[in-house]
């Protein structure tokens, strides 16, 4: 769905049911597998990937609803913080 691929419109019109059907499929498949789709960013050395993902529903990002957040860090001085 680049810029080049389709005019406004025509997404407007006929792109976001793609997007909507491929999502759809994604939370059928994570659902059949006991698991949830979440958003998730990970920040590791300089970089920063964001995404979709299927996790775990009982996983600290899987039991999250609506607007609610999570943070875990890792590091060499302490396995794993949450806030």
């Amino acid at each position: 769905m680049r810029p080049n691929t389709m005019s406004l419109k025509d997404f407007l019109a006929n792109g976001l049911q793609l997007l909507d059907n491929d999502i759809e499929e994604r939370i059928k498949k994570a659902s059949s597998n006991g698991n949830v789709l979440r958003y998730v960013c990970v920040i590791e050395n300089s970089r920063c990937n964001v995404g979709i993902e299927e996790l775990p529903k009982e996983s600290a990002l899987g039991r999250l609803r609506g607007s609610d957040n999570v943070v875990e860090i890792y590091n060499r001085a302490t396995r794993n913080s949450h806030w």
